[in-house]
């Protein structure tokens, strides 16, 4: 029988993960500035352009309720919905180091 290994909550990270984080920790003032963000407003380095990529959409419809309905508990009674989701669908986006696991932007709750 095959056991998969269990996570152990003490067991150190990998040197990577623990580089990346004392770099954003002790740099998080210029985070907006780091060419190794993902930064839609900023705009996307030729290597992310490759690393990312639209996978899916979301309807804004979809959204809109799911977001009201947790904000508010319910649709108003007049079937009329407004909330913070705004614009068009809302894209689902994959980064290639990270296959299978998507991510969507909605920039105005950024």
């Amino acid at each position: 029988m095959s056991h998969s290994k269990e996570l152990d909550a003490h067991e150190k990270p990998p040197a990577i993960l623990r580089s990346t984080y004392k770099k954003y920790q002790k740099h998080s003032e210029r985070l907006d500035s780091d060419p190794e963000v993902v930064d839609f407003e900023r705009g996307l380095t030729i290597q992310q352009q490759t690393d990312v990529r639209i996978i899916r959409s979301l309807p804004k419809q979809s959204l809109e309720l799911a977001v009201n309905n947790f904000l508010l508990g319910k649709c108003s009674s007049n079937g009329n919905r407004s909330g913070p989701v705004t614009g068009t669908d809302i894209p689902i986006y994959e980064h290639s180091l990270m296959p299978g696991w998507p991510f969507r932007i909605v920039l105005s709750c950024q």
